[in-house]
């Protein structure tokens, strides 16, 4: 029984990590509170779409260029694929004015293409938005609206993943749901605790150029417009849509550069965390992130370990639990499904990977391709 009593202690920590943030995030949203000047306003803006092959691209340009007016935005392309037709379309793109097309002979990462965008870039409103993702009309003018508030630095889209799957609609489920939800409460009170590089945008004159050994551009972003003074928000409506990865491998991979690169990041701006100088993000959205993503997984493996052992304990003293236990574990599988559970699974390895990734100061800046 201790075991088991162990387990359930351990996953009680996973709830109260999810659960008990949420409740805190909702009580501080209302006490708390914090609204910025949102006006649909039509600054010039620049728009770099890093691209490595991504057989998008062309729908990604054309669904890009209606977003706003034609003659206040300024399309980037950063291309680093080796695809002779691609090239060719892209050319033609930047002869009929469409894009700025800068070609990279060698990939050297998205850091280093983001950087090639912004001596490109006019505009001291800049947007960055993957290749492979599509946004949905009125999107872009979402965005730029809440830069109507001088105090917002940064702003973050809303990030929905799609497909028919299983495992896809789950990672909706954790991602469209939940994470979403506390992104917009968190902006409400101070600023977001992550803002998906699939579609953010921030003011140039707070952002320049990123160093060369940023691992998660996305978040070195939005630290360094908290640290300025200034706010990351949130825009619910500014929608940007994105299959994930199709395959568990790619599930893995993905989460392990996003916690290690979050670590590495967190680490450059330690000086933030418990500060009070950052209100709220400060005090409590920044470490709470960073907690989240040690002791969930850390949970989820000390519960597995104890459950199993005592599991084991209990059948070895009563032989016909073995039944129960098989009849129990085939009743998940049927009812959940095992790509939901194998998606799962690959999160919390990617999560511990990518924590292990850090502690070995293992810091790739060019990412191997998620399926």
């Amino acid at each position: 029984m201790p075991f088991m009593l162990a387990a359930l202690v351990s996953i009680s920590i996973a709830i109260v990590l999810l659960f008990g943030y949420s409740l805190l995030v909702f009580v501080l949203k209302k006490s708390r509170r914090k609204p910025w000047r949102s006006e649909r306003i039509f600054p010039y803006a620049s728009v770099i779409i890093p691209s490595h092959g991504s057989k998008l691209l062309r729908e990604k340009i054309l669904n890009t260029a209606i977003q706003y007016p034609r003659d206040k935005i300024q399309i980037i392309v950063v291309y680093s694929g080796t695809d002779q037709n691609v090239l060719e379309e892209l050319r033609l793109f930047e002869k009929q004015g469409v894009i700025g097309l800068i070609e990279e002979n060698q990939r050297s990462g998205k850091t280093n293409a983001i950087n090639m965008g912004l001596r490109k870039a006019m505009h001291d409103i800049c947007v960055i938005t993957d290749s492979d993702s599509m946004l949905e009309d009125g999107a872009f003018v979402n965005m730029i609206s809440q830069f109507a508030d001088p105090k917002v630095g940064a702003v973050s889209g809303e990030l929905i993943y799609v497909g028919n799957s299983s495992s896809n609609r789950l990672h909706s489920l954790l991602f469209n749901k939940y994470k979403s939800a506390m992104k917009n409460w968190e902006s409400e009170i101070d600023s977001c605790s992550y803002a998906p590089g699939e579609l953010l945008a921030f003011r140039r004159q707070l952002v320049d150029s990123l160093p060369e050994d940023v691992v998660v551009d996305d978040y070195y972003i939005l630290l360094t417009v908290r640290q300025k003074g200034f706010r990351c928000v949130s825009a619910p409506k500014a929608r940007v849509y994105e299959k994930p990865p199709s395959q568990s491998v790619g599930t893995k991979e993905r989460t392990r550069r996003v916690v290690s690169g979050t670590f590495f990041e967190a680490s450059r701006f330690r000086g933030m965390i418990f500060n009070r100088n950052y209100g709220v993000f400060g005090l409590v959205i920044f470490p709470a992130y960073l907690v989240r993503l040690v002791l969930l997984p850390l949970s989820a493996i000390f519960f597995s370990i104890f459950f199993f052992i005592g599991l084991i304990e209990i059948v070895s003293a009563l032989p016909v639990l073995w039944i129960v236990t098989f009849v129990i574990a085939a009743s998940c599988l049927v009812v959940v499904g095992r790509n939901p559970l194998r998606y799962l699974m690959a999160m919390l390895l990617g999560m511990i990977y990518g924590l292990a990734d850090y502690l070995r100061g293992r810091r790739p800046v060019v990412w191997k391709e998620c399926k």
